[in-house]
């Protein structure tokens, strides 16, 4: 693997190219802190995710998956693990290989086990059409993938928001600033 300079180091390099395997991969927290599953199949998107959530006081082991195979393995796994493992909360782009972000949702959302798992639409598709068929499909939330680092932290800061104050998925202390801030930012980006 040549390292073309687009990253700043060689191991974020590895982390992209471990994003798109067909194996789940862990990135940052504990084995105590609460999972949340990223289905991405987008080097670039997974790397802003990975810095924004870095940027978030959000404490969570993030797992990504490329695409509907991938995440299949990953539920399988958590499954064979008895479900201690199973994510508080899904992130789900839409436009994946192999099987789209669509069918996952249904998938999830018709398995008893997974069902009651929030599950947020991170897309770049703006199509009313798309937000439709996603929110009947049962999806909690969607919203558009912005372009640019500081808007990519502004969505982070969203999902952040909803996991500690809108459906308390996570056990923390709601940091002061994302509790005065939250509510516009949450707003802003679901119009």
């Amino acid at each position: 693997m040549a390292h073309d300079g687009r990253y700043g180091t060689i191991f974020e390099c590895l982390l992209e190219d471990a994003a798109l395997q067909d194996e789940p991969t862990m990135d940052s927290g504990t084995t105590q802190d609460p999972v949340i599953l990223i289905i991405e199949d987008n080097p670039g998107d997974v790397r802003l995710i990975k810095e924004a959530f870095k940027e978030s006081s959000l404490r969570a082991t993030l797992s990504f998956v490329p695409d509907g195979s991938a995440t299949a393995r990953f539920f399988h796994e958590v499954e064979r693990a008895s479900g201690d493992a199973l994510p508080r909360l899904i992130v789900l782009d839409l436009n994946l290989p192999r099987k789209n972000g669509f069918e996952i949702l249904k998938d999830i959302k018709r398995n008893d086990t997974l069902k009651r798992i929030p599950v947020i639409v991170l897309s770049s598709s703006s199509n009313p059409d798309d937000i439709a068929r996603a929110y009947d499909l049962h999806a909690n939330c969607y919203l558009t993938k912005p372009v640019g680092f500081d808007p990519f932290l502004n969505v982070v800061k969203a999902v952040e928001y909803f996991c500690l104050t809108v459906a308390p998925l996570f056990h923390q202390d709601t940091p002061e600033s994302l509790s005065d801030s939250g509510v516009a930012i949450f707003s802003k980006l679901s119009h």
